[in-house]
């Protein structure tokens, strides 16, 4: 009884300490995002590997300059949304230095499409948009989330993109045209919210 007792004791010990050990996977996480006012939901589709997507209002604040024109400031609030693929590859790391991992709080590389209906201009030789068009970026980056215990949610990420939209432009008979253009961007995104999982 007594050689039993002990068995059973180490197992329960070996098992806690393989449950402790266990790496660290993604989950699910929906959230609701301030910034950019909208829901986002990211689900877990392997143990370092999500796919994100966000509903939002996107702000834009323009500044643009021309010889014959002079200096403008535009400001645009246009619906949008976002898809991106995050791979989590420091979860483990994080884990093994007793930083919490809940809710997929790890840094990530990711590729990116955002698409927001805007009247916003590529650049300052196109004119003025009369109604909302597709502006879509795609794109790679880099990314941290953290997901903390009073529901606190900060996620940035930075990298590069090709942005393209259709533009109306003069061509050189004075008529309108319109044609699609891009230009390779910049991506630089902050996005702060609250998580709205039930507590664990």
């Amino acid at each position: 009884m007594h050689k039993l007792i002990l068995a059973l004791a180490f197992a329960g010990a070996t098992l806690s300490v393989n449950a402790q050990d266990s790496p660290p996977a993604t989950t699910d996480v929906l959230k609701a995002t301030i910034l950019s006012p909208g829901v986002s939901y990211e689900k877990s589709i392997g143990k370092k590997h999500t796919l994100y997507g966000q509903l939002y209002a996107s702000p834009t604040i323009q500044y643009l300059y021309s010889s014959s024109l002079g200096s403008e400031f535009d400001f645009y609030l246009d619906p949008a949304a976002m898809v991106q693929y995050r791979y989590y590859y420091n979860l483990e790391k994080r884990a093994g230095k007793e930083k919490f991992t809940r809710l997929n709080s790890g840094n990530y590389f990711g590729a990116t499409v955002q698409t927001y209906l805007s009247k916003v201009r590529l650049d300052s030789d196109q004119l003025e948009e009369s109604k909302r068009r597709p502006v879509t970026t795609i794109g790679a980056i880099w990314g941290m989330q953290r997901n903390y215990a009073k529901r606190f949610s900060l996620d940035i990420n930075l990298g590069a993109g090709y942005q393209f939209a259709s533009v109306l432009t003069e061509d050189i008979n004075y008529n309108f045209v319109r044609r699609t253009e891009g230009r390779f961007t910049l991506i630089a995104d902050v996005g702060i919210g609250i998580w709205l999982n039930k507590r664990s």
